[in-house]
């Protein structure tokens, strides 16, 4: 482990947290996709806009429901 996987999101403009927060959700609410980007070797997801400086990151274990029940 020890890589992360960061979006850049292209928008021309400065993006607030809620906005960075919704881009991460379409990720992070999918624990199919957070199981097989930890299988790859990715322990972090990062959100960032192209202008700014804000970024949000978030450890993909704590969002992989891993030992839970199974649907």
């Amino acid at each position: 482990m020890g890589g992360g996987y960061r979006i850049k999101a292209l928008s021309g403009q400065t993006l607030d947290r809620t906005e960075l927060i919704d881009i991460g959700r379409v990720v992070l609410d999918n624990e199919e996709l957070i199981r097989k980007m930890i299988s790859l070797g990715w322990d972090t997801l990062e959100v960032h806009s192209n202008y700014g400086f804000l970024g949000l990151k978030w450890e993909l274990q704590k969002h992989a429901n891993i030992g839970g029940f199974i649907d």
